[in-house]
């Protein structure tokens, strides 16, 4: 069987607080925040290579943590973030844009940078290439109309 992400998301809402692979949910911020978590084991390339990822609106989240056991990611159509960490699943949903963007302040500054990527050129000068964190909020602002 396939996996993707929706499946994924599908088990962290829908599942059982009596089945002992997930935890029942937290709320934060009156609501405005519910904390889902459960273990499965695998890989963060059950994220990555889903069918659906592209489809269901993810975006990766660099970190100086990334690798096989460990990823963050982020989904602005749906107000959710995601974590898997050595089995663990956290996906906190987020009932409006302002609950989102305070989220991923959160995620910000709890993980450190690293670069996407890195290049040698030909005089032997790295340059290295950050993701820009920015593109993760919603802009809360509505267009303000010109006037005549």
């Amino acid at each position: 069987m396939k996996t993707t992400t929706a499946l994924i998301i599908t088990a962290l809402l829908e599942s059982k607080s009596a089945d002992a692979c997930r935890l029942s949910p937290e709320v934060k911020d009156n609501g405005e925040r519910t904390i889902y978590r459960m273990f499965y084991p695998g890989s963060r390339y059950m994220i990555d290579y889903a069918e659906d990822y592209f489809l269901e609106a993810w975006q990766q989240f660099d970190t100086d943590q990334d690798g096989a056991h460990f990823g963050v990611w982020i989904n602005k159509k749906k107000l959710m973030t995601l974590c898997y960490c050595e089995g663990d699943f956290i996906l906190v949903v987020c009932t409006t844009p302002a609950a989102f963007n305070a989220e991923i302040q959160e995620v910000i500054t709890f993980y450190s940078e690293a670069p996407m990527f890195s290049t040698l050129n030909e005089y032997n000068v790295l340059t290295r290439y950050y993701q820009d964190r920015s593109k993760f909020f919603i802009d809360t602002n509505p267009p303000h109309e010109i006037k005549d």
